[in-house]
């Protein structure tokens, strides 16, 4: 598959049975193991920013501009949960803090937790703390005892963050000049 456009975000699947990659609107899945094209997702609401699986490899977070957020599940590549934030919150990034739970920086500072309830548009929000600058990537450890998670500011400002207790664990800051995140290992352990 070729596309005329610049990729602007892929991701392998935590089970690394499915591999994702995304331009314009639209998000195209890959079996890892065939290396076939197994669906091409269209007509997002917005261009797609970014793109994440959930620890579970059965969803799909799509970021879109504009501020909204787009939750597909795998079995079916269907829009399961749609939410749309205020479009000026200049939302770059999120990422699944639990199989149905995603972290979103609202107002592109203040980190939250939004519990989905599948198949509305209907959530329950937990709010974190924040960031002094506009949150630029969030990550979580996919595969760690203790769910742990790093948020990165265009600033520099690093905020680990214990997600089982919503709790800031180390704040620390990096070099964020060649626009390089904060990472944390898929065992939350460094």
């Amino acid at each position: 598959m070729r596309t005329q456009s610049p990729v602007s975000s892929c991701v392998f699947s935590p089970d690394g049975r499915f591999f994702a990659a995304a331009w314009k609107n639209q998000v195209a899945f890959w079996d890892t193991d065939s290396c076939s094209v197994l669906n091409v997702c269209a007509d997002y609401p917005g261009d797609v920013i970014s793109i994440k699986f959930s620890p579970d490899s059965q969803n799909l977070l799509v970021v879109c501009d504009g501020g909204i957020l787009c939750v597909d599940s795998i079995d079916n590549f269907e829009l399961s949960t749609l939410l749309e934030t205020d479009f000026d919150k200049n939302i770059l990034d999120a990422d699944f803090d639990g199989d149905y739970s995603v972290l979103i920086p609202s107002g592109g500072k203040n980190l939250n937790s939004y519990f989905l309830l599948r198949f509305t548009s209907q959530v329950i929000q937990k709010k974190l703390g924040g960031h002094n600058g506009t949150v630029f990537r969030i990550e979580t450890a996919k595969q760690s005892e203790k769910p742990v998670a790093v948020s990165t500011s265009l600033d520099g400002q690093a905020l680990v963050w214990d997600l089982s207790s919503y709790s800031l664990i180390n704040e620390f800051h990096c070099n964020v000049e060649n626009a390089l995140p904060a990472v944390i290992s898929p065992d939350g352990t460094k």
